[in-house]
């Protein structure tokens, strides 16, 4: 991930103006070293079985024109690939088998989604949470009246309603410092507001948690504002961190929910005695408990197309295989729905801009269906998909998108500096293949190019116009430099490179990463595959569609076990991480492989990793493997090179952008 979510106005602007994107090519030059190549006789491995086509011939006939195929991946000239942002492949295609049947193009068990499973799954929810508290000078302490049993301690609570835990700390001179923590609940009832602050007494410039609970589930501001900054309103149940004036005294938070509750709390401001006792109380960013039946969240169909944010990095991707134990191997797939709690409750403790409302974690078991995105249940499922597809390594974002461009991260499990590494393009460069990386955004600040290629030395010294350029010249955030020429004039032209990269728009919020609307980057996609396949180059080429990693959404199937790429272990652990190595991939993410010699409505079975591509252009291109990672990938079942059962593309259905996106309503 190379950026965080855009800011609104960015987005609302582009929801007006570029979900009816007509994007047409720039003017330049043309480059005659980006002409087709031929075929390469040199390759020594064709890459792919034949076999049979299972589905209908839709076009049938030669490929475009041109010299007829040679019936195995020398077939192909050209292979583009894209990598948009951290969604799950149950996440997106849970009800791919439904669509599929519904338009005759195959049963309801050919994909193994959730569609396809004989109940609904569900992830547990947290059904207690945790209360410490930690005191000084305190000869006693009591929570809600009762003895702590110590001054210092914690316990485990599982309250059926939102209550407020208040520890009250007494000194051998019967001084007294208070602090509360309010813990909600799903479901809850009644209409009360519930304010707690660790500490109450706070000294001239420190700093004092506010929690609270709204037990009817309305929103609510706080005056004064925690965060002048951002002052939109708060989740029914959440945290802020507030920061007491250098000069004593009261100081009050007014809190005031939508359905017109009121509550406050006042924090005293004041330079404690040497003899006075201190005391905190926390929940540990754990502060909501599901009661009875609601502590297992079940899988539902979103009908709003922008969910918050969360994070699959090393440790939640771990925990998320295995919630209890995240170091373990043992697979149970039961910290979907902690690890999005737990993020959404941190971040809010931390004052981030965005003030998270999901605190449950229960938007980790949304899907989306062929309403929201057409588009992409069309392309897998007139083309072909694989319900086996993993991210290559159990992380965030940066380490991934290494990966799927060197089949290693020489070590790295969270962001890696630049690598002197090699890297798919160095390749193809050393082997006089052609190559480019389109970008679609630049730096706000900088207006450098977003792309991954340049966080390699190699890519770093390889930025020139025939190398790196936008995808479109006629956008004024990314006009074309002199001797650019852009992705849509490239395809026009037909001097497209043999290999190209597509970079999501991840300044602009069209890489679909959690907290931008889905349909935005939909839309986006669907104006990219068009051209493509209105192109000249349509007839001999492949444009693979995928994600960098499953952003930690839900998804039913275990990872697979994975070669360890080049023997360097992870390196820069945190002391939270589990210590693991890169010997498992991460999650199932959406893959769309469009291409004439595509077989019609094909689901692959095979396990592999993004790395697959790479070897998939190292075999096409008779090019040496990366590490053991990408040479352990399987040859990719997708294709009939024996004929082109597309050669006439499909008419691709509309994707619209029109659904509510309720993050931005929240936090405007």
């Amino acid at each position: 991930m190379l950026q965080r979510a855009p800011s609104v106005s960015v987005i609302r602007a582009l929801l007006v103006v570029c979900l009816a994107l007509a994007m047409s090519s720039c003017g330049g030059m043309n480059n005659d070293s980006l002409a087709s190549p031929s075929p390469n006789p040199g390759s020594t491995n064709p890459g792919t079985n034949p076999g049979t086509n299972p589905g209908t011939n839709p076009g049938g006939g030669n490929p475009g024109g041109g010299t007829p195929a040679p019936g195995n991946i020398n077939a192909l000239n050209h292979i583009i690939f894209m990598f948009q942002e951290n969604r799950s492949f149950d996440h997106y295609f849970a009800h791919l088998n439904s669509y599929r049947k519904a338009n005759g193009w195959g049963g309801l068990n050919d994909v193994d989604t959730i569609d396809a499973l004989t109940t609904v799954p569900s992830n547990p929810a947290d059904a207690s949470a945790p209360v410490r508290w930690a005191s000084s000078n305190a000869t006693d302490v009591k929570i809600n009246g009762a003895s702590a049993g110590a001054t210092t301690g914690g316990m485990s609570v599982t309250p059926s309603t939102a209550t407020l835990y208040t520890a009250v700390a007494t000194s051998s001179t019967g001084e007294t410092a208070q602090a509360s923590v309010v813990i909600g609940t799903t479901p809850d009832a009644g209409a009360r507001i519930l304010v707690g602050a660790s500490p109450m007494n706070v000294v001239p410039g420190g700093s004092s948690m506010l929690t609270w609970a709204t037990t009817d589930g309305s929103s609510l501001t706080i005056s004064p504002a925690p965060d002048p900054l951002h002052t939109q309103a708060y989740g029914p149940n959440a945290s802020a961190t507030v920061k007491a004036a250098t000069t004593p005294g009261p100081v009050t938070y007014n809190f005031n929910s939508s359905s017109g509750l009121s509550a406050s709390i006042t924090l005293t401001v004041a330079t404690p005695s040497p003899t006075a006792p201190t005391i905190t109380i926390t929940h540990n960013n754990q502060g909501h408990v599901s009661v009875g039946s609601a502590v297992n969240v079940q899988s539902f169909r979103l009908a709003d197309q922008c969910v918050e944010d969360f994070s699959p990095d090393w440790l939640e991707s771990h925990g998320a295989y295995n919630r209890d134990h995240p170091e373990s191997d043992t697979w149970l797939g039961n910290g979907f729905v902690h690890i999005t709690a737990g993020f959404s409750q941190f971040a809010n403790s931390q004052d981030d801009h965005h003030h998270y409302f999901d605190v449950r974690g229960s938007r980790n078991m949304g899907y989306y269906d062929e309403a929201i995105l057409p588009i992409y249940y069309f392309l897998a499922s007139q083309f072909a998909t694989s319900d086996r597809f993993f991210s290559p390594v159990p992380s965030n974002s940066a380490p991934n998108r290494f990966a799927e461009l060197a089949a290693t991260t020489a070590g790295y499990a969270h962001q890696p500096p630049q690598l002197d590494v090699k890297n798919i393009f160095q390749l193809l460069d050393n082997a006089g293949v052609t190559w480019k990386v389109y970008y679609s955004d630049v730096g706000r600040s900088t207006r450098v190019p977003l792309t991954t290629l340049t966080n390699f030395v190699w890519g770093a010294q390889h930025t020139d116009a025939k190398h790196l350029a936008p995808v479109d010249c006629t956008n004024p955030s990314t006009p074309c430099a002199a001797g650019q020429t852009d992705y849509f004039a490239d395809l026009k032209s037909g001097n497209f490179p043999a290999v190209a990269l597509i970079e999501p728009g991840f300044e602009t919020g069209r890489d679909e990463h959690p907290g931008n609307p889905v349909q935005l980057g939909a839309v986006y996609d669907r104006n990219l595959i068009e051209n493509f396949m209105n192109s000249p180059i349509w007839k001999d080429s492949v444009f693979f569609l995928t994600y960098d990693e499953a952003g930690g959404f839900y998804d039913h199937v275990q990872p697979m076990t994975a070669v360890q790429p080049d023997g360097i272990a992870p390196k820069d652990l945190k002391s939270k991480d589990p210590i693991a190595d890169f010997t498992r991939t991460g999650f199932r993410m959406p893959l769309m492989v469009i291409s004439p010699y595509v077989k019609p409505h094909f689901v692959s079975h095979q396990k592999s990793d993004t790395t697959a591509i790479l070897r998939f252009i190292e075999q096409r291109f008779n090019l040496p493997n990366l590490t053991r990672r990408d040479a352990a990938q399987p040859d990719l079942d997708f294709f009939d090179f024996t004929k082109a059962a597309w050669a006439t593309p499909p008419a691709l259905p509309n994707q619209p952008a029109d659904a509510p996106c309720a993050a931005y309503a929240k936090n405007p």
